[in-house]
């Protein structure tokens, strides 16, 4: 393995660990995770004894009317509901902004990376005699 690889390693390792931090270090994204877990175990609390009654149906017909109910009702809470829409803006833009972190970091790292490779492609294209940048 060469130098560039072996530093290139090294760059992507500590990456990789960087990346990880901005994703456990988010408040905003830990936050918004919470409240809408908090949220989704409210709805399945009041929702519990809906279902119940639609999995221990054995009669087909009224099953499904049971099943019906229950899926009503958990669209309710969901995507008919002005509290959950606000809850799934609030995650998503948590998420954005810790995966713009993410890619800032990402991106400074690839500036090293590029060049250092770049750099051993030279060393190497000399090596075999071959010129590189508009070298006469």
């Amino acid at each position: 393995m060469d130098k560039a690889r072996e530093k290139t390693d090294k760059i992507l390792l500590h990456t990789e660990k960087d990346i990880g931090r901005v994703y456990a270090t988010s408040s905003a994204l830990s936050s918004s995770k919470k409240k809408l877990s908090d949220y989704m175990k409210s709805v399945q609390k009041v929702t519990e004894s809906l279902y119940r009654a639609y999995t221990n149906e054995s009669d087909i017909s009224v099953r499904e009317e049971k099943k019906k109910r229950y899926m009503n009702e958990i669209k309710a809470y969901t995507t008919d509901s002005k509290e959950y829409k606000a809850l799934i803006r609030e995650y998503v833009e948590a998420i954005t902004q810790a995966n713009q972190q993410a890619c800032d970091v990402a991106n400074e790292s690839m500036l090293e990376i590029y060049a250092i490779n770049y750099n051993q492609v030279a060393v190497d294209c000399r090596k075999a005699g071959i010129k590189v940048d508009g070298e006469e």
